[in-house]
């Protein structure tokens, strides 16, 4: 039986209310994955094969980008890979699923989003007056009527130190029980920097396999730590992260998983990781877009 396409998908989709879906297809059109996408929620997409997605094939990094969820907006940021990104206008760090004709190219796979929700709107809540005010703000310390964010099955230590140059005071701040911070100007993300060199979505921390990383959100001043720019850095104790004038240090004090315990499960995220197995055996790069062109033989688009 042929697998369908994504037209074809979609078709079964048009009459019925249901979350949006990331749609994995290759170049061909032939879908490969249709992964429902719950809010608040972050995969991991690689040739690792502990990554949510998993996709063996050597146009795909071992760790190759993040798909995560903002105010009702879903974003998918190269994580420094080989290959890169690519959509319509050709390579990016970070793309948006703003419509369902919205399409990314990762290696050889494409993505879609079916469904994406409106994107939330409104002016940034306002903040909670405190005695003193610190280096970064947290969520609870805004007017917010967000619900709470859901706990990780399993902690994964990671403590922040924070002080910024206008306030000498540090902050610190445990993060073992999130699943995922988003960092930004915006009162609306986890971790708050009002500093106007940060971006209102700036960067992203989450977990990788057993610890934790942070990958730049499309920001327009670039993700810098210990002095360099990069699209993803492992947080290592001593990390040093630069938003403007705010600086935050990485004290993680040990590690959460030792060499035994590499069979432990994974950390609850509201999917199953998925591996494309031999997906790609006889694949070509004969379909392959030119940069700034829509793919020739996009899910679809027959």
């Amino acid at each position: 039986m042929e697998p369908p396409t994504r037209r074809e998908f979609l078709a079964t989709r048009r009459s019925i209310d249901v979350m949006p879906e990331l749609l994995v297809s290759k170049a061909s059109g032939d879908l490969l994955l249709s992964q429902p996408l719950q809010p608040g929620t972050l995969l991991t997409l690689g040739r690792s094969d502990r990554s949510t997605i998993v996709i063996p094939d050597d146009r795909t990094s071992r760790h190759h980008a993040v798909l995560f969820e903002h105010r009702g907006l879903w974003h998918l940021a190269d994580l420094g890979s080989k290959a890169g990104i690519e959509n319509e206008s050709g390579k990016v760090t970070c793309h948006r699923f703003e419509t369902d004709e919205s399409w990314v190219r990762m290696g050889p796979v494409i993505l879609w989003l079916t469904d994406p929700p409106e994107p939330e709107t409104g002016p940034d809540p306002s903040p909670v007056d405190l005695q003193t005010e610190p280096p970064f703000r947290i969520a609870a310390e805004f007017l917010r009527d967000d619900p709470p964010p859901v706990s990780a099955t399993h902690p994964l230590p990671l403590l922040l130190a924070g002080r910024s140059d206008s306030n000498r005071t540090i902050r610190l701040l445990d993060l073992a029980d999130a699943p995922r911070i988003l960092v930004g100007r915006s009162g609306h993300a986890d971790l708050v920097i009002d500093d106007p060199a940060v971006s209102p979505l700036h960067a992203v921390i989450y977990r990788e396999e057993d610890r934790w990383a942070i990958a730049d959100a499309g920001s327009e001043t670039g993700l810098r730590a210990n002095g360099r720019r990069w699209l993803r850095k492992i947080l290592e104790p001593g990390t040093c992260l630069e938003f403007g004038g705010t600086t935050l240090v990485s004290v993680e004090s040990e590690r959460l998983f030792t060499d035994a315990d590499h069979d432990v499960e994974s950390p609850e995220t509201g999917f199953d990781p998925f591996d494309f197995g031999s997906a790609f055996v006889d694949e070509t790069l004969q379909n392959s877009p030119k940069e700034g062109g829509k793919p020739p033989a996009s899910p679809g688009k027959h």
